[in-house]
């Protein structure tokens, strides 16, 4: 049996929510490394101005490579803050994530970093997706990388009080 509460039904429950923004200076060398792959397919597509329909879909590819771009480059310094929040609270952490490769290699660096890691997206097999929630709900995971579509909805992870 599943029981669903909405956000305003348990609004007074729950404390204020609060945010912190954190900065990421990255080097041109740095964005040029990352985007290099991107900018290589914009330099191959052919468009033609006056097809609006070329245009958006190109468009929409740009931002899709873009945002990807982007969440690659912010790997080391989201595995340096999430390394130094774990070592200064000793609380477990969900990083809301996008991208499959994006979680991927944040999992690796995390786990050379000596940290329980588990990654709840997509690919995620239906029988390993339960077993997941558990572990972290029981402290066995420390990190739980999850991607927006797959873990967004619909699990218990009351044992984290912060995200990324």
């Amino acid at each position: 049996m599943w029981t669903r509460r909405t956000k305003t039904q348990v609004l007074n429950d729950l404390p204020p929510k609060t945010r912190a923004h954190q900065t990421i200076d990255l080097t041109k060398a740095e964005l040029d490394v990352v985007f290099a792959p991107l900018k290589q397919k914009i330099a191959t597509w052919e468009t033609n101005p006056k097809d609006p329909e070329v245009l958006a879909e190109h468009a929409k590819r740009y931002v899709s490579q873009a945002r990807k771009a982007t969440g690659l480059a912010k790997i080391p310094a989201a595995t340096e803050w999430i390394i130094n929040h774990h070592t200064g609270t000793g609380r477990p952490l969900i990083a809301w994530i996008i991208h499959k490769k994006v979680a991927s290699l944040l999992n690796e660096n995390l786990e050379k970093a000596g940290l329980k890691t588990a990654i709840y997206n997509g690919t995620t097999p239906a029988n390993d997706r339960n077993q997941i929630v558990e572990d972290f709900q029981a402290g066995k995971i420390d990190v739980l990388i999850g991607q927006i579509t797959a873990a967004g909805v619909g699990l218990t992870l009351t044992r984290a009080q912060d995200a990324l």
